[in-house]
């Protein structure tokens, strides 16, 4: 392991993340303590890798840092139900393979700037675009509120699903009688792309789809399944799942 992949692993703790996922860790995890949080920044502040030179953004670059970049990768994630953090767009730029199970790999975005920066040459500039842009920082915040449903870990129980082979098909065929409202020419070449894997990609959730899927809830936590069915990936489903269940408790209560 050399620094630069050090650097990625403990800054991802340090930001209370997995560094292969990208997933929040648990609340009560050692590493959400503030006096491990400061050890890591220490840590980081020590291996201070610096960029190769070749690893500037030139001004001839076709592929600039800019504002308009960082915003269209917030607005890719928000709508995958993912939360943007500006280690995270620095990743997806350069196609950090825990956006694998989202459809946002079909963005052309992802992994764009892999050939002309590194994490820790990257990271420093969508900072500071974020700190001097107040829609970056903005909209940056906004995703970083605490959202109770977060904490639902109904998709981390071990898998079932008691949902018999006849109704797994009957879903499939409500889901697929929902129709599809955005086609093209109105898609962007990302969504299309998308919807090769997942159909309905990027697709405005109906209330009636979230009845299904809230009722499907009671059966199974199975995601691949609930892909399958939903015709989504499977973080989409996670994020509105949690929601969904979380919403359900408040309205018990």
């Amino acid at each position: 392991m050399n620094k630069e992949e050090a650097y990625i692993i403990l800054d991802a703790l340090a930001e209370g993340c997995s560094p292969f996922t990208g997933e929040f860790l648990e609340n009560d995890s050692i590493l959400n303590e503030r006096k491990v949080i400061r050890a890591l920044q220490v840590a980081l502040d020590a291996l201070n890798v610096r960029p190769f030179p070749n690893q500037q953004m030139t001004p001839k670059s076709t592929t600039p840092v800019d504002v308009k970049t960082v915003l269209a990768v917030i607005i890719v994630m928000k709508a995958a139900n993912l939360v943007p953090s500006i280690s995270k767009i620095a990743k997806y730029l350069l196609g950090s393979k825990q956006f694998k199970n989202s459809e946002t790999v079909r963005h052309e975005l992802y992994g764009s700037l892999r050939h002309e920066f590194t994490y820790t040459s990257l990271k420093p500039i969508i900072a500071q675009l974020a700190k001097e842009n107040h829609d970056i920082s903005t909209a940056l915040v906004a995703s970083s509120k605490v959202k109770p449903w977060e904490n639902v870990d109904y998709f981390e129980q071990p898998t079932f699903c008691t949902l018999s082979d006849k109704a797994v098909n009957q879903l499939k065929e409500k889901i697929t009688e929902l129709g599809i409202q955005k086609s093209p020419p109105l898609l962007s070449d990302y969504i299309i792309q998308a919807r090769t894997i997942y159909p309905r990609a990027y697709e405005s959730w109906s209330e009636k789809e979230l009845e299904y899927l809230s009722k499907a809830l009671k059966y199974t936590n199975d995601l691949h399944l609930l892909s399958s069915c939903f015709q989504r990936g499977e973080n989409s489903l996670r994020g509105v799942g949690k929601k969904l269940i979380y919403e359900c408790k408040v309205n018990e209560a």
